[in-house]
């Protein structure tokens, strides 16, 4: 019964010790305290699922959504301010990833967003507005397929009226630019709006199913007239009054 008894625990100190190497060390330095930002954040949507149903088309850079409503309700923003935040939070978030071999930490992703909202507070955001009295919104997924055609509209009389933005449900900003840079297409002097700046809440902060860009409140009061243009259908995520062409 003893040698039983201490074979039964030779046994059990060997699983044990089976069970310990499988555990690796803690990197401590991944645990923090949380100061509430996780509030502002929305769950992130899977690689897979990051498609534009507008556009049609899957990107190929994930971005993270902020709540626009408690950041309008924590901080008494607008909609327009809100929406910046998110913006450039995601700006300084790639350019921060760029140079690491792995993904920010909790932490460090809470560090962005303050970074984030410290900069539109002091600067306004990174995204430009434009003053102009005559706009021209260029809804660019519409071209994608001919950029000839984009072509053409920029050197048109039409963009002489107005200051042209280009607006993407697929593409950055710097995508934009080199597509249309390889294809010749002048956009020179243009202010650009990417999908790190629509979000799915309204300009009341309240939560929407749909993905939308709110052009008056990302457009400056001075704006009077707003023109979009698009090759296919009228951009139905773009909300607010203005004049559809078709080109």
């Amino acid at each position: 019964m003893k040698y039983i008894s201490l074979l039964l625990l030779t046994i059990l100190f060997s699983c044990s010790t089976v069970v310990e190497r499988d555990f690796e060390r803690v990197q401590t330095d991944e645990y923090y305290r949380d100061s509430g930002a996780a509030v502002y954040f929305l769950p992130l949507i899977p690689q897979w699922r990051d498609y534009s149903s507008a556009s049609q088309c899957s990107r190929s850079t994930q971005i993270r959504y902020l709540n626009i409503k408690n950041l309008m309700t924590s901080f008494s923003l607008n909609h327009q301010n809100a929406s910046q935040i998110q913006y450039a939070f995601n700006k300084i978030y790639r350019e921060k990833a760029k140079g690491m071999d792995r993904s920010p930490t909790l932490k460090e992703v809470e560090q962005i967003f303050f970074s984030a909202n410290d900069l539109v507070s002091a600067t306004g955001g990174y995204l430009k507005r434009p003053k102009f009295k005559n706009v021209n919104i260029i809804w660019f997924d519409s071209y994608r397929e001919n950029l000839s055609r984009l072509s053409r509209l920029m050197n048109s009389k039409s963009m002489l009226q107005g200051r042209p933005i280009f607006v993407s449900t697929c593409f950055l900003e710097d995508e934009m630019k080199s597509m249309m840079k390889k294809a010749n297409v002048v956009y020179e002097g243009a202010f650009f709006v990417d999908f790190s700046y629509l979000t799915y809440f309204d300009e009341a902060g309240e939560l929407t199913s749909e993905e939308s860009l709110y052009i008056r409140s990302y457009l400056e009061k001075s704006v009077k007239n707003i023109r979009i243009y698009s090759n296919s259908k009228r951009p139905s995520f773009v909300k607010g009054r203005y004049k559809f062409i078709k080109y």
